[in-house]
């Protein structure tokens, strides 16, 4: 249940604040309170396919959350603390009035470019917009296929045992869909405002600002690829955390009582003092 509380939580979060950094935080909210009730579920029966696939969604959101931050302070550097900051307005020439008539008030004499977006800048946005994709839940990325691996596991564990699923998964998968949809809403409305339609200067961002994100995005990338691999070593980790006797027994296999081991004294000797041991 507060796995499920802290989904909505973020959900109504993300939804609300304008700034990028905090919807990273309601991000990461969404995303620990998406494992915390898959854990849960887990733990009272649901069984080592859901466990598995939230292992499986764990890393992924990880990765991209990471990534966000890193591409959050770029993009919003210079801004007022708002995605809906407005930009100084231009101010209109008189003459263009008097010339408008003739169709020549669009005819400008200046030397500025046309764009001051840079590549930094360009390839910014489309990490930005690969890195939403993830958090939503979008295919084919590790996102939608961790949510897939936690609904299949919750729906076939669980009807195989009961024959019915409990309303709390009910409510679990709905918020499950509806976390991803209000990502998906608040970071298309932020990209599309600050990458499309701002018409301000845009804040200078070095290459190197963008080299971590891109090794993070490959890291996704790579985790899409060999899905199948990855979701079978998380499905065996979550066999293994769900029988601790299985580890226990291993450890202490080879173990000695050390109640029966004998006394031995290791204090170093010192003439003129006896040490008693007992027996």
């Amino acid at each position: 249940i507060a796995g499920v509380l802290t989904m909505a939580y973020g959900m109504i979060g993300i939804l609300g604040t304008p700034e990028l950094a905090r919807k990273g935080g309601y991000l990461a909210i969404i995303s620990s309170g998406t494992v915390l009730a898959a854990i849960g579920f887990a733990q009272a029966g649901g069984g080592p396919m859901m466990l598995g696939g939230a292992l499986y969604y764990m890393i992924g959101s990880t990765a991209a959350i990471s990534a966000f931050f890193l591409i959050a302070e770029p993009v919003s550097r210079g801004d007022q603390g708002s995605d809906t900051a407005q930009t100084p307005e231009t101010e209109v020439d008189p003459l263009s009035e008097s010339w408008a008539p003739m169709g020549l008030d669009t005819v400008e004499d200046v030397e500025t470019p046309a764009s001051t977006r840079t590549v930094s800048w360009l390839t910014m946005a489309v990490c930005f917009g690969l890195v939403a994709a993830m958090l939503a839940g979008l295919p084919p990325l590790p996102g939608f296929i961790g949510k897939f691996a936690i609904l299949r596991g919750a729906v076939e564990d669980n009807l195989s045992h009961t024959g019915a699923l409990p309303a709390i998964l009910w409510v679990y998968a709905a918020l499950l869909i509806l976390s991803g949809l209000g990502a998906l809403i608040a970071l298309m409305r932020f990209g599309i405002r600050r990458f499309w339609a701002e018409a301000g200067p845009t804040p200078r961002i070095l290459a190197l600002e963008v080299v971590p994100v891109v090794i993070l995005l490959a890291m996704i990338a790579l985790q899409t690829l060999r899905a199948d691999a990855l979701l079978s070593y998380t499905r065996a980790t979550a066999v293994a955390l769900l029988k601790p006797a299985t580890y226990r027994d291993a450890v202490l296999k080879n173990a000695q009582d050390v109640r029966a081991a004998p006394v031995v004294n290791l204090a170093p000797e010192q003439p003129g003092i006896e040490v008693e041991v007992d027996p």
